[in-house]
């Protein structure tokens, strides 16, 4: 922290990177790796404190990744029991697709397939933002942790 009254240093962060430390009895390891949107993804499912939701959520995203030009945003929410997936699309395409997965998937989360109007009316307060385009940006453009 700097002192009363000295000016401050402004800094932005030109690449996004995480430091990774691993420690098993069979590997251990550390590495920097510079991010990119998969990794973001996919480390954003390994935050979540439910470890039990993790592998089913990647294998719900590669499920519809063919179609992820389509996609605005997924979001999750943890306090549900089970825990409710938002998937954000203005796609008719793609809530086919959604619906017919939900089915696969009801034993680890609930999905509901959103348009980006319905997402925006939506509280983010308890809502884990899971992967964003930018047009998600500009729905929910106001607070939370987008």
């Amino acid at each position: 922290m700097a002192d009363r009254g000295k000016p401050r240093t402004v800094f932005s962060i030109s690449k996004e990177f995480a430091h990774l430390s691993v420690l098993t009895n069979q590997f251990s390891s550390k590495k920097l790796l510079y991010l990119t949107d998969h990794h973001k993804f996919i480390l954003r499912i390994w935050f979540l404190d439910n470890p039990y939701i993790h592998y089913p959520l990647e294998k719900f995203y590669w499920s519809i990744e063919p179609h992820s030009s389509e996609l605005i945003g997924l979001a999750v929410d943890m306090r549900l029991l089970p825990p409710k997936l938002f998937v954000v699309s203005d796609s008719k395409k793609l809530g086919i697709k959604v619906d017919s997965l939900a089915r696969d998937f009801k034993l680890h989360f609930a999905v509901s397939f959103v348009s980006g109007r319905e997402f925006d009316k939506l509280p983010l307060e308890g809502l884990e933002i899971l992967y964003r385009n930018a047009s998600l940006l500009t729905i929910k453009n106001s607070g939370g942790s987008l």
